[in-house]
Order: structure tokens, then sequence, then C-alpha cells
């Protein structure tokens, strides 16, 4: 489902959560298309033509984090989520001690 739209701000979503919606780019018109944009970026030749490279490998990422966040954001105590995690709450341990 889309919507015409017409808002200053390009802006539509939080920072702090998931995506929900995005622009789609017409001529002269951008509507608000409701979902995550695939990620991707526009590759350009001499011509001035363009071809959207999608970009799988973020795209999974993007699917295990989601998946991650609905399992309840934590893994097993000794999966590695935990791992990283306790290596990093160290590390911003040990900085702020540092001199």
């Amino acid at each position: 489902m889309s919507e015409e739209v017409t808002q200053k701000s390009l802006i539509i979503c939080s920072p702090y959560e998931e995506p929900d919606a995005h622009w789609v780019y017409g001529d002269e018109t951008k509507r608000r298309q409701q979902g995550r944009r695939p990620a991707g970026y526009l590759r350009w030749d001499a011509q001035g033509d363009s071809a959207l490279v999608r970009l799988d490998a973020v795209n999974r990422i993007r699917e295990r984090v989601a998946e991650w966040r609905s399992a309840g954001g934590r893994g097993d105590a000794d999966g590695p989520w935990n791992h990283i995690g306790g290596a990093a709450a160290d590390w911003q341990r040990s900085a702020t001690l540092m001199p």
C-alpha cells in the first residue's frame, strides 16, 4: 500500500526502531511506501542510465537481526551475542578506567 505524500522532511522513521516505511521517487513526485526498502545502490553508466544493485548480504543480516529481536534480543548464555556484548562491556569499563 502506498500513499501520495506532501511532506517537507525526508526523515519518516525513528532512528531507534526498524524502519517501517520508505520513499519511492518518481519523475516529479515522491510517495511513501510501507515496509523497509531493500538494501542497495544505483550504479550509473556513461550514458546516464542507472541500475539498482541489491546488497543481498545486508538484506540477509537485516532478516537475522529481526529474528533475533523478535526472540527477545538475547542469545543463550554461551551464544556469540552474549560473548560480544560481554567483551564490549569489558572494553567500555577498561576505557573509562584509563587515565
